[in-house]
């Protein structure tokens, strides 16, 4: 169960991010007079293949994305180093953290023009001692070179032979 609720708050946070990501950049921007009318991209929470889903307001994602981080912020919070959770030291990072949920927190809180709350949330995370600013030429290096700094909140697992054909 334990598993199963941390799992559960990862796909939270992934919905969260990727719609937040696909509001902002396939609408209007947030603005709380016509939020409520302004169309946004459609909101899909069950598969149904025979479905044509119309376009949510942009009131309805930004609602969503928020639901979507109060679960996966539960779910994130039971996080810890655990063989039965298929969480080590090596891999902890590679999945979401309370410290990535919050900083989508800060990003949703700053989208709805709640500079508060986002100013709260980012707080958090810049508040932490474990990510600090490249501050010297090595540490620049080391963050951007090899991966092996301390500014990442998140960092996805990824390799070279996942990269495709190379069009970037």
């Amino acid at each position: 169960l334990a598993k199963a609720k941390l799992y559960n708050g990862y796909a939270h946070f992934y919905r969260a991010n990727a719609y937040l990501e696909l509001v902002r950049h396939f609408a209007k921007a947030y603005n709380p007079a016509t939020a409520t009318t302004d169309e946004a991209v459609p909101l899909v929470l069950t598969y149904d293949i025979e479905a044509k889903p119309a376009r949510a307001t942009v009131k309805a994602v930004y609602d969503q994305v928020k639901a979507d981080l109060d679960i996966a912020a539960a779910g994130i919070a039971t996080k810890k180093v655990s063989p039965l959770l298929g969480v080590t030291n090596a891999n902890f990072k590679m999945t979401p953290t309370v410290d990535g949920v919050n900083a989508l927190y800060a990003r949703y809180y700053l989208d709805i023009q709640n500079y508060a709350k986002a100013a709260e949330f980012s707080k958090k995370v810049m508040d932490n001692p474990e990510f600090q600013l490249a501050s010297n030429k090595d540490a620049f290096e080391a963050e951007y070179t090899y991966d092996n700094g301390t500014e990442a909140v998140m960092q996805l697992a990824g390799n070279i032979q996942e990269g495709g054909a190379n069009v970037n």
